[in-house]
């Protein structure tokens, strides 16, 4: 039987450099529009969410694009190196790079190396990430949004780096983060989520949907997001319900989310 997931492994793997440069330097490639619409403007509330989703939805899949890229070349490495191949330098220097990237403090090429890695570089659902989005930035119009570009709320500590929210309390020091653009954003969401403690949960589900062979799906994946919000449960339902009533799973690429 043909399976889609196979050919995407496949193909990516014969034009492996193309792919490699994709990873480190993606500005290098064609880009796509970063620059958050002014979606105050919008009354109607479907066209709102359309246009909302039509300009997220290339930025996200750009980003699962280049880790699956960096996902089957690790694949093929492990591989190589369980037969006994020797990695030539250029392999050596990009796996401490990757490891680097995704916060892997093991030995790179080593069998925790690789459990590690494969546990972290791995895609995240559009669908989910769309109803995040659109969740933590009022759809695309709070301040964060709007003035730093920041559409899922994520913190920084540094003074300046961000916005400082009103009503933080006194002794406090977090801002909410500037980003140059939406892409950045949307790529530190990803980091954030992929490397992060408090969402080893969600990384854990991926993990055994890979082993059983199952897309990672979002409705599955949304339950170990827990500590996103201070709201819990109470949240995830909230992201359950955007996904469902919008219909986002139709953003999911499966063929992008096989078990490879």
């Amino acid at each position: 039987m043909w399976n889609p997931g196979i050919w995407v492994a496949t193909l990516l793997l014969l034009v492996m450099p193309v792919a490699l440069v994709w990873a480190e330097a993606p500005g290098q490639l064609e880009s796509v529009d970063s620059d958050l619409p002014d979606m105050a403007s919008i009354d109607d509330v479907a066209t709102k969410k359309q246009v909302f989703f039509d300009f997220l939805n290339p930025i996200i899949q750009r980003v699962n694009q280049r880790i699956v890229a960096e996902r089957i070349w690790l694949l093929q490495m492990q591989t190589d190196l369980d037969q006994g191949k020797t990695a030539a330098p250029w392999q050596t220097s990009y796996l401490a790079q990757l490891g680097r990237d995704y916060e892997v403090e093991e030995t790179p090429g080593s069998d925790a190396y690789f459990e590690l890695m494969l546990n972290r570089v791995d895609v995240i659902p559009a669908s989910l990430v769309l109803a995040q989005a659109a969740n933590e930035s009022a759809w695309g119009t709070s301040r964060f949004a709007v003035e730093g570009n920041n559409l899922f709320g994520q913190w920084c500590f540094a003074e300046g780096c961000g916005l400082v929210p009103a009503g933080r309390p006194e002794g406090e020091r977090y801002e909410v983060k500037l980003f140059a653009d939406v892409a950045e954003s949307v790529a530190s969401y990803f980091q954030n989520v992929n490397t992060h403690p408090p969402y080893r949960d969600m990384r854990n589900i991926r993990s055994e949907l890979r082993y059983l062979g199952e897309p990672a799906s979002s409705l599955m994946l949304v339950w170990g997001l827990e500590g996103y919000s201070i709201r819990g449960e109470a949240y995830i339902r909230e992201l359950t319900e955007m996904i469902t009533h919008n219909e986002l799973i139709e953003y999911d690429q499966r063929p992008f989310y096989a078990a490879n």
